[in-house]
């Protein structure tokens, strides 16, 4: 509400996994039902993935039924347990798929800039799901988790604080610094 009324924050929801446990408990409260579409999205450099889940759904409101399609992002620090658990879900009629997008699509997916029109697509007009692929049973699900952690030196909530901050806008980016630099002894 803050972001429609003072511009201020993200204007669309994105659950944020602080770890890949979380993800995949995250990933099995939205997947109680079935008929999801599960995307694991990447970008064309980014490190990691994030999951975009869709499914047709609808509401009554004054005894007319109205559709529409319902769409769940989830980022973070997500791993090989989320990821089985996407593959898990296509067991009670889920799909999955993969989506490589840029990364500025990515970064801007991640801190919740991009909606369903600009994803799902709206009528005539293509989203960017439409040039997902479907999962192949020679996929594997190594090919998302990065093999090697090129941040080793760093602790556990440093890698997090720097996860976050990466998806920060750079003026937010900037207003950080000031304010870590004020904090600093």
């Amino acid at each position: 509400m803050i972001w429609l009324t003072e511009g201020k924050g993200a204007p669309f929801y994105v659950a944020y996994a602080l770890s890949d446990e979380d993800g995949a408990e995250l990933l099995d409260a939205l997947c109680e039902g079935d008929g999801w579409v599960i995307a694991i999205v990447t970008g064309e450099h980014s490190e990691g993935f994030t999951l975009l889940l869709a499914q047709h759904s609808h509401f009554e409101i004054k005894g007319r039924r109205v559709d529409f399609t319902q769409v769940e992002i989830i980022a973070g620090h997500l791993g090989k347990a989320t990821l089985e658990r996407a593959a898990q879900a296509t067991e009670t009629g889920s799909r999955l798929y993969t989506l490589k997008i840029t990364d500025e699509q990515y970064e801007r997916l991640e801190r919740g800039a991009m909606g369903n029109y600009e994803l799902i697509g709206w009528r005539k007009e293509e989203g960017l799901f439409a040039n997902a692929q479907a999962w192949q049973e020679t996929d594997t699900l190594d090919q998302f988790t990065p093999t090697a952690d090129t941040e080793d030196h760093l602790t556990k909530q440093e890698k997090l604080l720097l996860k976050i901050f990466r998806r920060f806008s750079d003026e937010d980016k900037k207003r950080l610094l000031a304010i870590a630099e004020s904090l600093q002894l």
